[in-house]
C-alpha cells in the first residue's frame, strides 16, 4: 500500500471504513459492506457524506428493502457533514 495512502487513512479513520466497505462491495458482500458503513454511522460523531452516499447506493441498487431505514437515516447524517 502506499505510504502516503496509509497515512491518510490512520489519520482519518472514516476514509478507511469507506474503502472497507468498498472491497466488501466489490467481492460480492453487499451486507458486510452495508454493516461496515452502518458503524461509521454508529460510532463517529463527525457525519461523512460520502459514506451515506455509498450506503444509499448499494442498498438501494441490491434492494435489500431491510436497510431502507438506516440509509433513510444516514442521508440526513450525510447531509450535515461540512467537510466539503
Amino acid at each position: 500500500m502506499n505510504t502516503l495512502l496509509l497515512f491518510v487513512l490512520l489519520l482519518n479513520p472514516q476514509e478507511s471504513i469507506l474503502e472497507e466497505g468498498l472491497r466488501y462491495e466489490e467481492a460480492g458482500n453487499y451486507a458486510e459492506a452495508l454493516r461496515t458503513w452502518e458503524r461509521a454511522f454508529l460510532e463517529y460523531e463527525k457525519p461523512s457524506f460520502f459514506i451515506a452516499r455509498e450506503y444509499i447506493r448499494v442498498a438501494t441498487q441490491q434492494q435489500l428493502r431491510e436497510n431502507y431505514e438506516t440509509a433513510s437515516s444516514m442521508y440526513f447524517w450525510g447531509l450535515t457533514d461540512t467537510t466539503f
